[in-house]
């Protein structure tokens, strides 16, 4: 008999929507009440369970070719401008070669120093741009309030 059919054991095309259905709004989800019912509703934030990262981690760059140097106790900054000490009388011309060559040395230095701020400068506007992506997309989802 048709009556002694299983209500689980009916075919997909026998099956009807749940119940409030046919009433719930666009987006909504059936949220059970754990006494048997439930009813459709916008799924509460706090019933949503994150079990891993989704965002990938940001590989930095490497910088090549370059050399550090901690100017901070530089008591005047590189100016662009670099001239030979001028040979003094009594001074040997030896002392005056390396002192040229010490100078020439760390505005090379200074100049490797602007080559790493600027890639620095670069990774840390790329990484904001990532992270308002992920922000953005978050709020987008609800996860994250605006």
């Amino acid at each position: 008999m048709a009556g002694d059919i299983q209500h689980s054991a009916l075919p997909d095309s026998l099956l009807h929507e749940p119940k409030g259905a046919s009433t719930a709004s666009a987006g909504e989800v059936y949220v059970a009440d754990g006494n048997a019912s439930g009813s459709f509703m916008m799924l509460p934030l706090s019933n949503v369970a994150f079990s891993r990262t989704l965002v990938t981690d940001l590989t930095p760059s490497t910088i090549t070719g370059t050399v550090s140097l901690n100017g901070s106790a530089l008591t005047h900054p590189a100016d662009g401008i670099l001239l030979d000490v001028p040979v003094v009388a009594g001074i040997p011309q030896t002392i005056t070669n390396k002192i040229n060559e010490n100078a020439s040395e760390l505005y090379r230095l200074y100049n490797n120093q602007a080559t790493i701020n600027t890639e620095l400068t670069n990774a840390i506007h790329s990484l904001e741009a990532k992270l308002n992506v992920v922000i953005d997309a978050l709020q987008a989802a609800g996860v994250v309030e605006q």
